[in-house]
């Protein structure tokens, strides 16, 4: 079962704006409007998705790792580790963003590969 990356971008902003900023303009204000009010109304509504290009801008713009809004709720549950992610410097985000794309390609090609996980880098 793949993931639902309209859907879990969608839940993520649903969630930030219920748990950090309280409504969809803050949010929007929050994010320098690359995306407006009237975006994440839509993107709320279901109405349109969010280009990859916005997700990973929201990432930069909030210091959430990178991928996350692709993944369901890990904004959600993540939410004491993205606190340490911010306080981390630049360079020690960018290796955790490495090392996080690194494990899901891994994950992802454990997942759809026929082989046991032991026998894929064998």
């Amino acid at each position: 079962m793949g993931v639902n990356v309209r859907e879990a971008r969608r839940d993520n902003v649903d969630w930030l704006i219920r748990a950090k900023y309280g409504s969809q303009t803050s949010l929007a204000n929050a994010l320098g409007h690359i995306l407006t009010q009237q975006n994440l109304s839509e993107i709320h509504r279901n109405k349109k998705g969010m280009l990859s290009n916005k997700a990973r801008k929201i990432e930069q713009i909030l210091v959430i790792p990178n991928g996350w809004m692709d993944r369901k709720n890990w904004i959600r549950d993540g939410s004491e580790l993205i606190k340490k992610y911010q306080k981390l410097g630049k360079e020690e985000r960018v290796t955790a963003d490495s090392l996080s794309a690194f494990v899901l390609e891994r994950l992802t090609a454990d997942i759809y590969s026929d082989k046991p996980l032991g026998e894929l880098n064998a």
